[in-house]
């Protein structure tokens, strides 16, 4: 074959070889991304509230002992810490109050967890049935917006972006899925430990191991909430956009949008941890602040505050024209 026939013939063929990795790529790569959207959907309606009643109650049995042992030493502690700061009958009514809570509480602990994944859940489902628009449709319309569900079929396949952004829908679903997972596992472990919470209250340096751990159980359970909403607010907002696959700039604007949206949802679980926390300190400082200002703004306050200010400057004004000794000393008449 001469060269002149040789390169009209190698050239449509390696294009066609080309063009056939890329499309099985891309249709592989869309193919993964409508799996990942899948499992997401099935995570997401199944019920997500852990098992906290079979193989749960030989572990939280154990931590209960374990905190009871621990609960020895705090109890010594919180005794010896009333006593050495003179808080005579009332701090030790106040350490035998404290050990009735910790027992109290590690009998109703877990039934306030289940009363919290209740509320959330149910929580989630007023917010799917006031909008309009299940989580499963939902996702079913973030994936029609990413253009999977097309693009499974083959008709879809607009460009080398539609396929980026497939790629990266599949990656936000699959650690959206795994975020759900991780929810239920970090729960269990949380509730497992409130016992040892509840035994720090007998110490007041332990103390906080309660509230801390009560708040990051409540940001975790309360994470679904978050990632239903924004789940349910992108498939609101997409609905405004039709897709219709013979405009490709569009649908790539809707398609991004849709991606921001899956994106958003994984940050749900980490989001709610940090910022969970924080809204609590704020509030209870808010509080002591408000309490401050009221008191401050009375009458009887203001004055006293302003004697106390003058009875200052008259001091230090003594204590200026005073002439000092050699030892720095006031000297006498």
């Amino acid at each position: 074959m001469s060269p002149v026939l040789a390169v009209p013939v190698v050239g449509p063929l390696a294009s066609g070889i080309v063009g056939a990795i890329g499309h099985a790529l891309a249709t592989g790569i869309v193919g993964w991304a409508a799996w990942a959207l899948g499992g997401l959907t099935h995570a997401a309606t199944a019920t997500t509230a852990p098992d906290l009643d079979t193989w749960f109650a030989g572990p939280w049995r154990a931590m209960v002992a374990v905190a009871g042992l621990a609960g020895v030493p705090l109890f010594i502690a919180g005794v010896l810490s009333a006593l050495l700061h003179g808080e005579g009958p009332s701090g030790m009514a106040r350490v035998l109050g404290r050990l009735v809570v910790a027992a109290a509480g590690t009998v109703v602990a877990i039934g306030l967890v289940r009363l919290a994944l209740v509320t959330v859940d149910s929580a989630s489902g007023l917010v799917e049935s006031a909008s309009g628009v299940s989580l499963a449709a939902a996702l079913s319309r973030l994936g029609m917006a990413l253009g999977i569900t097309a693009a499974a079929g083959g008709g879809a396949l607009a460009g080398a972006g539609s396929v980026v952004l497939a790629l990266l829908a599949g990656l936000a679903a699959l650690v959206l899925w795994v975020e759900l997972a991780v929810r239920s596992a970090l729960i269990l472990v949380g509730t497992a430990f409130l016992p040892l919470g509840l035994a720090g209250l007998l110490w007041p340096t332990t103390a906080p191991w309660l509230r801390r751990m009560a708040e990051a159980v409540m940001a975790v359970v309360l994470s679904k909430l978050v990632i239903v909403v924004v789940l349910i607010l992108g498939a609101a907002a997409l609905s405004a956009a039709p897709l219709s696959f013979s405009a490709t700039g569009h649908d790539l604007d809707v398609m991004v949008e849709g991606v921001a949206f899956l994106v958003l949802a994984s940050f749900g679980l980490p989001l709610t941890l940090r910022f969970l926390p924080l809204a609590a300190e704020a509030a209870m400082h808010s509080g002591r602040g408000s309490a401050a200002l009221r008191w401050a703004g009375s009458a009887p306050a203001r004055l006293e505050y302003r004697m106390a200010v003058t009875q200052s400057l008259l001091r230090r004004a003594n204590r200026a024209g005073t002439p000092a000794g050699p030892q720095g000393e006031a000297s006498g008449p």
